[in-house]
């Protein structure tokens, strides 16, 4: 529900700005500037950086236990009434 929130307000924005006469404009430079400041801080760095860690443990782990599923899969003999 949020992300269509979010795109009908993108798109709204956008049909509103195209009965302007000014059209869309671009990001102004002191939103430039600030996103670059915020980009530098530490706990930004370390926000992304504890992302791509979880990341990279979640790919680890998945891809283990399917692993494991396909061992079980193709040489365990499973005996169950509805196989």
């Amino acid at each position: 529900m949020l992300g269509f929130e979010r795109v009908h307000n993108i798109t709204k924005r956008i049909r509103r700005a195209a009965h302007t006469p000014e059209g869309i404009q671009g990001a102004k430079k002191a939103r430039m500037r600030s996103s670059k400041d915020s980009f530098s801080k530490a706990s930004f760095i370390r926000a992304i950086t504890n992302t791509l860690k979880v990341g990279f443990l979640v790919g680890i782990l998945s891809t283990g236990v399917g692993l494991l599923f396909a061992y079980v899969e193709e040489y365990v003999k499973v005996r169950t009434k509805f196989m």
